[in-house]
């Protein structure tokens, strides 16, 4: 959509770098640029370098399937890429929020990019949001990047939370956890009946959460809870789960687990991936072992369909990570979700 240039100097060497649009499918540049970043996604879970690759380049194919979409890269003088990050509008919580919103996600970059690079391609980004009427977006930074996080600030953005992955690797052990019985609780598979219950049980879950749409007041508090039922909806549908287990507490329903199975992943990377996506237990049960029963079954049911099982979870959320490191998972990788309020003028 843009093709801007800016001057810089940089070890007393004065060079041109330009932010432009950039063709995901026919450009030769992008697979050799991805070969140099490290920590690519996936990297963790042992997949080839090459793969984690092409998973990377399907990650931008993804996001330009959308409409409104693009991916900018940050070029030198020579035309080498320094940086590559898509943009685009998000249907979903545009629909959900009843405004405008956007991300820009995917998003690499070079150690050989320099901050007035870096700062250009955040905001040629955001200009081309702000010109599609975009009134929020977010971006995705892992936490060792510090310096990509200050551009970042420097350019508008601010801190809406910090994630941490966890990862169970079955192929390095098989675990499965011993499952004590409690007469009290029951673990078992939701069926259609449960329906209605996992909705309400979600919203009495989520209606107090500190998740990143809850900390930040552009976002109507009441619609970022109902987000997370809208998840359950879609879950229950199976867009966004491939089946969910559910606790009972003395016959009440009272904690869920959706789990999923990423098997379009599964051909590019060649890594079965398995996530207990939604996770939740009723206030009102908390403290009585529930969260660990159900992951235990959860490991269980994906021990002999995936090789990896991830959890993510927000930084501050400590009782659950407490949990799984009992059960043998380990930290993968960690990001901060930023967002920016993009004042339209038109």
């Amino acid at each position: 959509m843009f093709d801007e240039e800016i001057g810089m100097t940089e070890s007393r060497k004065r060079t041109k770098d330009f932010v432009q649009s950039v063709d995901i499918n026919n450009d030769d540049r992008l697979f050799s640029f991805l070969t140099q970043i490290p920590d690519l996604p996936y990297a963790a879970y042992g997949a080839d370098p090459l793969d984690s690759v092409k998973a990377s380049i399907s990650l931008f194919k993804k996001r330009l399937s959308s409409p409104k979409s693009e991916a900018l890269g940050l070029e030198d003088k020579n035309r080498r890429l320094l940086g590559v990050g898509a943009y685009g509008l998000l249907g979903f919580d545009s629909k959900h929020f009843k405004a405008p919103m956007g991300c820009i996600d995917p998003i690499f970059i070079s150690r050989q990019a320099n901050e007035a690079g870096i700062r250009k391609l955040f905001k040629t980004c955001i200009k081309n949001l702000d010109a599609l009427r975009c009134g929020h977006a977010y971006m995705r930074i892992p936490t060792g990047d510090l310096r990509y996080c200050r551009i970042a600030f420097s350019s508008g953005f601010y801190l809406a939370d910090t994630s941490i992955e966890y990862i169970l690797d079955f192929r390095k052990k098989p675990f499965l956890p011993s499952i004590t019985p409690d007469k009290r609780i029951k673990i078992r598979m939701a069926g259609k009946e449960d329906n209605k219950e996992l909705l309400s049980l979600t919203r009495r879950i989520f209606c107090n959460y500190i998740g990143r749409f809850h900390q930040d007041n552009w976002f109507d508090q009441k619609s970022a809870a109902e987000l997370y039922v809208k998840w359950m909806k879609n879950s229950l549908a199976g867009e966004l789960a491939t089946n969910i287990l559910v606790a009972e507490l003395n016959g009440k329903l009272v904690g869920f687990i959706t789990l999923k199975i990423e098997s379009e992943l599964e051909q590019i990377i060649k890594i079965r991936l398995g996530e207990g996506a939604l996770v939740g237990v009723d206030p009102k049960a908390r403290g009585q072992g529930i969260h660990l029963l159900m992951m235990k079954d959860a490991i269980r049911w994906f021990s002999h369909r995936v090789d990896i099982l991830k959890m993510v979870t927000l930084a501050n959320n400590f009782p659950p990570q407490n949990i799984w490191t009992q059960l043998g998972f380990k930290i993968s990788s960690s990001f901060h979700t930023l967002h920016i309020r993009i004042n339209n003028k038109h």
